[in-house]
């Protein structure tokens, strides 16, 4: 990637910001899991899912649709800004009061009718979830990785103090720990909006029917791939509340945490390639894309064999031995979340390239086999079938994105799957640049 620099630098900075989210991710991972239960961890996750899917599915694709504006049509941020901010908060606010309202049916189907109170409380975190996103892209927009890390270093570390906090005392229960994940999001709102004005943002910060009309246009095309790519990732969760006991949705839970690990570099590069594909021409991208695609399969492949070998290992010693049933859906889960890295970073080019519907397609494809496969599998086989569903649909996901890439850029298979005698170059240089003295 001799002529991606400014690329590899925003890559590693997003990485590193990653890397640290990954670590507060397993903490508060390990705090919820030993200090609920698995039976609570179920709770927690079940919950949380309800926020995060409407969070998936109310943006209408805005966010990236302001990161294309930017990029690709020179947009005004400041009213693109303002527009998506506004739309989040009435409408989040209109969907919250409807989970308060259905929080008893939710419960019955999806929790054995347990935590009706909780998927209410949880219920909050839908406003400023939205509104986290949409700072969060915004800032990606002008490339401010650094005040995208402080949102996030905010938002994580903010959370896992929390938690920490009601840990140590007698009587944690989940409802704290939504209350704890709520105030992380608080305080990384709070930086993400101080970046923004920092960046120009408040400045022009005004309603604009023009450009809001724009980016429905492109949203709307991409939306549908945001929503179904939730549903991919959190439809085997979904079943398997519907299906199974809440502590087996704890466990399952906590196998899911650790297969995406997986994600963190695809979804850093990805992040950072989206905006630069949408600058360049079809050639540059077509070059350049294959690159990242290689080096990142190389380290996610290496990784998930290490992650395999010391499944067992890794889930004892992180959540206990309550949770060791969650080591062989965890197993099954590795290759399809190495084949799903591979996914974000061609979607990421794709619909830069403004053809948000091509990567819609995949994703629908992938969404109707893991519900399909879920609902078939996990009645039959518990967790390892719901894991295989999964995995499954992840693979569906690869092939389908691979090979419209691979039709859009001209490119060849070998291109993207096949290491190159240059590619040596990137990791010569990272030697170099961390044992300077080491020849």
């Amino acid at each position: 990637m001799s002529r991606g620099g400014g690329f590899t630098r925003d890559v590693a900075g997003i990485f590193l910001n990653q890397a640290f989210l990954l670590g507060a991710g397993i903490l508060t991972g390990v705090l919820t899991a030993r200090g609920l239960g698995p039976d609570g961890r179920g709770l927690y996750a079940i919950a949380l899912l309800f926020p995060s899917f409407l969070s998936s599915m109310l943006p209408l694709g805005l966010n990236f649709a302001n990161l294309y504006l930017v990029n690709r049509e020179g947009a005004p941020p400041g009213r693109l800004a303002f527009n998506t901010i506004a739309y989040s908060a009435s409408s989040g606010l209109l969907f919250t009061l409807g989970l308060v309202m259905f929080s008893a049916s939710l419960s019955a189907s999806f929790a054995g009718g347990e935590g009706r109170g909780l998927i209410a409380l949880a219920a909050a975190a839908l406003i400023p979830s939205m509104l986290f996103e949409n700072v969060y892209y915004l800032l990606l927009g002008r490339r401010d990785i650094k005040g995208m890390t402080a949102m996030n270093l905010a938002r994580a570390a903010a959370y896992a103090a929390l938690l920490g906090g009601m840990f140590i005392f007698p009587g944690f229960t989940p409802g704290k720990a939504v209350m704890a994940y709520l105030g992380g999001l608080g305080a990384g709102l709070i930086l993400g909006f101080a970046r923004l004005k920092k960046n120009g943002f408040l400045s022009d910060f005004r309603p604009s029917r023009t450009h809001f009309g724009a980016a429905l246009g492109y949203g709307i095309r991409q939306h549908p791939s945001s929503v179904l790519q939730f549903l991919t990732y959190r439809t085997d969760l979904f079943i398997v509340g519907a299906f199974l006991p809440a502590s087996e949705a704890g466990l399952y839970a906590a196998a899911v945490v650790i297969a995406e690990l997986l994600w963190q570099l695809p979804a850093a590069a990805a992040q950072v390639l989206f905006p630069k594909v949408a600058a360049s021409s079809e050639k540059e991208s077509g070059e350049f894309t294959p690159q990242v695609v290689r080096h990142v399969l190389l380290i996610s492949g290496v990784s998930a064999a290490g992650l395999f070998l010391a499944a067992g290992y890794a889930v004892t010693l992180l959540y206990g031995t309550e949770f060791s049933g969650a080591a062989l859906p965890l197993r099954i889960l590795l290759p399809g979340a190495v084949l799903m890295g591979l996914s974000k970073i061609l979607g990421s080019d794709i619909a830069a390239r403004g053809r948000p519907g091509t990567v819609s397609m995949a994703s629908a494809a992938s969404f109707i086999t893991a519900a399909w496969l879920g609902i078939a599998l996990t009645p039959l086989f518990g967790l390892p079938g719901a894991a295989l569903a999964t995995s499954a649909a992840y693979a569906v996901n690869s092939a389908v994105m691979t090979l419209s890439f691979l039709r859009i850029s001209g490119k060849k298979a070998a291109d993207i799957f096949v290491f190159k005698k240059e590619d040596l170059s990137v990791y010569r240089g990272l030697k170099s640049r961390i044992f300077p003295g080491l020849r």
